[in-house]
């Protein structure tokens, strides 16, 4: 039994934040492995919330829990590399479209990158770079 709060989308995933009532405490449960769900007509208090101390704002996005990307995209993609990462994460010349971005680290960061095909190289850090060669090596091989 739980007391939802509010939904969040993290590494392809989403989650309900909800307050457990087994538990007394707030956590996160994710939506795909909920089975059976039912809804109760009992109503509830909403509980005070700690904006400082959310687990995405706090866990996730801790320094040892994220990873500093440098992509370099091509240039026919500016307009949406300023969409999707922010102008200010942008930099952009004659021949590249470079972006430094940090996210939380996990395999749905070569998944990501992955879904910009050839239209994105990843410079740094070196791991990352070698995960996603890695990743579309195994693909190749799947359709060789």
């Amino acid at each position: 039994m739980v007391e939802p709060h509010t939904l969040v989308y993290k590494g392809y995933h989403w989650y309900l934040y909800a307050f457990c009532c087994e538990k007394k405490a707030f956590r996160l449960f994710k939506l795909n492995r909920m089975k059976e769900i039912t809804m109760e007509s009992e109503e509830f208090q909403r509980h005070p919330v700690n904006l400082e101390n959310l687990p995405w704002k706090r866990e996730w996005h801790a320094p040892q829990n994220t990873v500093e990307l440098l992509l370099r995209f091509d240039p026919s993609m500016e307009s949406l590399v300023v969409e999707w990462f922010g102008i200010e994460n942008v930099t952009v010349d004659q021949h590249d479209c470079l972006v430094k971005v940090t996210y939380p680290k996990g395999e749905w960061v070569i998944g990501y990158l992955l879904s910009f095909g050839s239209k994105v190289e990843v410079l740094k850090p070196e791991w990352v770079r070698e995960s996603v060669r890695e990743m579309a090596a195994d693909i190749l091989k799947i359709y060789q």
